[in-house]
């Protein structure tokens, strides 16, 4: 959790690791082709 902790407010201003990690979550849920639309 440190780890997480740490990392935040490194991510926080870029915005685009948020991207990232949504996109990732959003993966889990729907399938790649939906993503992309």
């Amino acid at each position: 959790m440190k780890c997480v902790r740490r990392l935040q407010p490194a991510v926080a201003p870029d915005g685009a690791a948020v991207v990232v990690v949504l996109s990732f979550s959003i993966k889990e849920i729907l399938p790649f082709d939906e993503v992309a639309k």
